[in-house]
């Protein structure tokens, strides 16, 4: 039996519940990782506790809450995790296609029942091509730097005053950058 993660915030409660009726129904192992009411309650705290578990068993897992915009960003904080908002099958299908995503997220407050269920059925039924896809997810794990984060960070430090002002403008001197894993250093001349 193959297990499932979900969890919600009180927006998304009803939906969730909705999820893992259907999802017992077709053989899944269902964990509910929260919220259990509809109660008010921050969605970071069910975001992290359903990742944990995802990066832990190396398992699926579902995230609910009003729009699905909170629950993906903080979803996507966890580095094992690719979270994908989906508000439709064909987003549903790519995202794990190409994307290899391992948590669906969903809004419900943007998007009925029927169209949900429809959502994670395609989720669950598409698997990762690899090839191609892989190449770019690995490199989704290089390190945040280059130049487009120089740029933005010498916008950022008031460089900008004299120039067009994009943080992405070509123009903008880069004369020297040093990246590390997390931080740009910049030296300009």
């Amino acid at each position: 039996m193959q297990r499932i993660h979900l969890a919600s915030d009180h927006a998304g409660f009803d939906l969730k519940a909705t999820l893992a009726q259907q999802l017992t129904g077709l053989g899944y192992e269902v964990v509910d990782d929260g919220t259990h009411s509809r109660e008010s309650c921050d969605y970071p705290v069910f975001a992290h506790k359903l990742c944990e578990a995802v990066e832990r068993e190396h398992c699926l897992g579902i995230l609910v809450c009003g729009t699905g915009i909170g629950m993906s960003l903080a979803a996507n904080r966890h580095p094992g995790i690719r979270a994908a908002l989906c508000a439709t099958e064909l987003h549903a299908r790519l995202s794990r296609r190409h994307n290899n995503a391992n948590v669906l997220c969903l809004g419900s407050r943007v998007t009925g029942v029927e169209l949900a269920l429809a959502i994670m059925g395609a989720f669950l039924e598409s698997q990762f091509e690899g090839g191609r896809h892989q190449r770019r997810l690995d490199q989704l794990n290089a390190p945040a730097c280059g130049v487009a984060t120089a740029r933005l960070a010498l916008f950022s430090a008031g460089m900008h005053a004299s120039r067009a002002g994009s943080p992405f403008d070509s123009r903008l001197p880069l004369e020297g950058y040093a990246c590390s894993k997390r931080i740009c250093s910049i030296t300009t001349t």
